[in-house]
């Protein structure tokens, strides 16, 4: 286990570093390339199309990764191409209802002349639309390669290859933004669309023979085993675009091109704190099958110190050579982004001193605690972005979800303890109970 550890940390971090470095370069040419108005409506369009994956993903990452988790530590081969073929045609269906209603819906609003957006403002829905089920594929694949033990593979088409192929199809076509930004998203669109060709590719030359077990759907015990995930998932992309969606209803564009790069930046922070959660998720899965609270704990605890060093480091560094870093890479008028960045930091901080409390609750059938406290999240997210960002603008909409996410934290660390018999956080020795 410990190898597992140590490999899918190191492997995980480089790739996590290499992302975050091609995405700093897209958006450093997005952001000098659109001005900060087109780069916060690109910047909007992406946190919709993010809103509206919901239903392409859903819970049905995270259930892959406990499912195929708990029936590789059993053996049984039949659930275990049954939960995969489930959640492929589960996600087929979603699709057809998905693409039905969107289509249903602009064909009843222009034959009742009530569709009022311009040809652009159109082409940038439709956009938005075609993005949205890629995305959804691509986390599909991601909850397999988890469940199956793949954690640096499981982010290399999300992590590597779509903005790799961002960056790539930026330099090769960047004509494309004098369009502003739906050139832009022709071209995050094409990068999608190759990351989840790329990630079939992987999934298929890595994963192990199928065998002769015939599938085992269990439609009815998953559906609703995975209701709980879903709301979990989609009040927890609500609550992490509820800024960015504020923002741009109610600020000038520009507020949501400089919160999106304090967004981008801040995620450094939080790096090693994905990183983890990814590693021992399926660990945790494997240990609460077995009984095995004392390793359930030991997880939780050396993965917490961990998390939280590393975004302490991030926070100590930006608060003093950030604002300088800004305006140098970004331009003068991205320095709006240092208290944003700066807060947001901060609030990952506590998160990661409890960084697998949600995991653990998720991978031992509570996730409805965690969907409860996601919503509670949620609501308190929407009410204080209401509250904030009209006054404060990007720096509003930060305080909003930094301290939204540290409520939804403090309260799964209190159900774990409560339910599971296991404390999350780092404020204790990793020893058994």
């Amino acid at each position: 286990m410990r190898q597992y550890f140590i490999g899918g940390s190191a492997g995980l971090f480089v790739l996590r570093i290499i992302s975050v470095v091609l995405g700093l370069g897209v958006s450093t040419i997005l952001a000098r390339e659109l001005g900060a108005a087109e780069f916060g409506v690109f910047s909007f369009a992406i946190g919709v199309a993010t809103l509206l994956s919901l239903p392409f993903c859903g819970g049905l990452p995270t259930l892959l990764i406990g499912e195929i988790a708990q029936a590789r530590e059993t053996g049984d081969a039949g659930k275990l191409r049954g939960v995969i073929r489930w959640g492929y045609l589960t996600q087929l269906i979603l699709l057809l209802v998905f693409g039905g209603l969107a289509i249903g819906t602009y064909l009843v609003a222009v034959s009742l002349g009530v569709w009022w957006w311009n040809e652009r403002e159109t082409q940038i829905a439709l956009l938005v639309l075609l993005i949205v089920p890629a995305m959804g594929f691509i986390h599909l694949q991601r909850g397999i390669l988890v469940g199956f033990e793949r954690p640096v593979l499981s982010g290399i088409g999300e992590q590597l290859i779509r903005p790799g192929a961002m960056l790539g199809l930026l330099l090769l076509f960047l004509a494309m933004l004098d369009t502003g930004s739906v050139g832009a998203l022709w071209l995050q669109l094409g990068a999608t669309l190759i990351a989840g060709v790329v990630i079939v590719a992987l999934i298929r030359s890595v994963l192990p023979p199928a065998g002769d077990a015939e599938p085992e759907i269990r439609w009815k015990e998953w559906t609703l085993a995975m209701l709980p995930l879903t709301a979990t998932t989609a009040t927890t992309i609500v609550s992490n675009n509820t800024d960015i969606l504020m923002l741009g209803i109610l600020q000038p564009p520009e507020e949501a091109g400089v919160y999106r790069i304090a967004a981008q930046i801040s995620v450094i922070a939080a790096i090693l704190m994905q990183i983890l959660r990814a590693i021992a998720a399926p660990q945790i899965a494997a240990a609460h099958a077995r009984g095995d609270l004392a390793l359930m704990r030991r997880l939780m605890v050396h993965t917490g110190w961990a998390a939280t060093a590393a975004a302490l480091g991030f926070v100590v560094v930006f608060a003093i050579f950030g604002e300088f870093a800004l305006v140098l890479v970004f331009g003068p008028e991205y320095a709006a982004s240092y208290w944003p960045c700066l807060v947001l930091a901060l609030g990952s901080v506590l998160g990661a001193s409890c960084t697998m409390v949600s995991i653990a609750l998720q991978m031992t059938r509570n996730g409805g605690i965690v969907a409860k406290a996601a919503i509670v999240a949620a609501v308190f997210n929407v009410v204080l972005n209401l509250l904030l960002v009209p006054s404060f603008g990007a720096l509003g909409a930060a305080i909003g979800t930094a301290v939204s996410l540290s409520v939804m934290q403090l309260q799964l660390a209190y159900q774990a303890q409560r339910i599971l018999g296991v404390r999350a956080d780092i404020f204790q020795m990793p020893s058994a109970r």
